[in-house]
């Protein structure tokens, strides 16, 4: 990643040294999972009270509260070689809303 000025940095250093641990952090707006079998999972998660919201062969969401700003959701994708309690297969994703993108990258 390119460097940052050093009044950019001082100003992150300062931004950082002022917040409370989770500050920065609002929501988590997505977290999608490797499945391999959608109709199975999709079940899974009604049963946990969540519905569906959007279905393909390939790619299902299901959501406990339906769509809008502070919507949350769990994506299902197909993945032929995931299988339950295995090793991790490769892949996942995380949606994170934060309050100030700039200053969260600038503590990475």
């Amino acid at each position: 990643r390119p460097a940052r000025p050093a009044s950019q940095v001082r100003s992150l250093v300062t931004l950082a040294s002022t917040m409370t641990p989770g500050s920065l952090w609002h929501t988590i707006n997505a977290v999608t999972l490797a499945t391999s079998s959608i109709n199975a999972s999709i079940a899974y998660y009604q049963k946990l009270g969540l519905q569906l919201e959007w279905y393909s062969p390939d790619f299902a969401t299901v959501s406990p509260h339906g769509s809008g700003k502070d919507s949350m959701f769990v994506n299902l994708f197909h993945s032929p070689t995931a299988q339950p309690r295995s090793t991790w297969n490769g892949w996942g994703r995380a949606v994170f809303y934060v309050s100030d993108v700039d200053a969260v990258y600038g503590l990475a």
